[in-house]
Parts: C-alpha cells; structure tokens; sequence
C-alpha cells in the first residue's frame, strides 16, 4: 500500500524513519474521491495533499518555506486506526526504509512564511494548499538534501 509521509527537512539524513502518522487512501479519501469521479491515483493525490499540510507543522520546514513528503510501499497490515485524524490519516506500526520509499515530493520554491503561517491561518493554509508539490526520483535525493540550503 502506498503511504506519504510528511517529514522534516533534517531526516533526510536518516537511514530510516518511524512515523507515527501517515496518510493513505483511507476510506474517507476514497468516497470523497468518488463523489468526484476520481480514480484510485486522483485520491493518492488527495492524501500526499493532506501529508503536505501535515509537514508545515515541522519548524525546519517552516524555517526553509518548504514542505516535504516522501511515498513509501509498505505492507497493508502494518497501517491501523485510518481516518482517526481527518482525511488520509493512518497510524503507523514499523520503520520505514530507504528501499521502501519511491519517490519525494517538495516546494520547488520557497514559499516563504507561507508554511509557517498555514499552522495557524486558514487563509494561508487555502493559499498553500494550491501549491502543488514537486515530484523527485528517489535517485534525486542529494537535489531534494540541496533545497535546505535555497
């Protein structure tokens, strides 16, 4: 199953991470999708979105305007307690590896206090969540490292 975590610019550095809140097509984003006619990839877009909102509240990211999700493939079994905190939500049981992950999405821009200020105010939370992030091969990590010194 395909999940997008959001993540702080420093655990780029990692060799592994262990979220506890993930965000996944959940049966929420599912039927909020088909009350649209989205397909299954359109409702993945709908939870990177949700994991993109999530990683503003990571003060690196703040500091550099940018926020950060990486996707993962990680076994179904190991993902509980979906929709518990809105939208694409999911709890997480295990560590997730560089192996796992398939690709990283980021602002190709700084956005400058937007991601600060979308913690708190619906306004710039509306401004920034019509930002779409940008997509990056996992074989593109030392760019996506580069962006935290931009």
């Amino acid at each position: 199953m395909r999940i997008f975590i959001p993540l702080d610019f420093s655990s780029l550095e990692n060799e592994e991470f262990e979220p506890t809140k993930v965000f996944a097509m959940t049966p929420k984003v599912a039927k909020l999708g088909a009350e649209y006619g989205y397909d299954d990839e359109d409702c993945e877009g709908i939870a990177m979105d949700y994991a993109a909102m999530a990683s503003c509240d990571f003060e690196t990211n703040q500091k550099l305007g940018r926020r950060l999700v990486v996707a993962a493939e990680v076994a179904e079994d190991l993902i509980s307690n979906l929709d518990y905190d809105g939208f694409g939500s999911a709890s997480f049981k295990s560590r997730v590896t560089w192996p796992q992950i398939v690709s990283l999405h980021v602002d190709a821009s700084s956005q400058g206090d937007l991601v600060a200020r979308a913690v708190e105010n619906e306004s710039a939370w509306d401004e920034l969540s019509a930002v779409y992030l940008e997509w990056f091969d996992v074989s593109e990590l030392a760019f996506v490292k580069s962006l935290m010194t931009k």
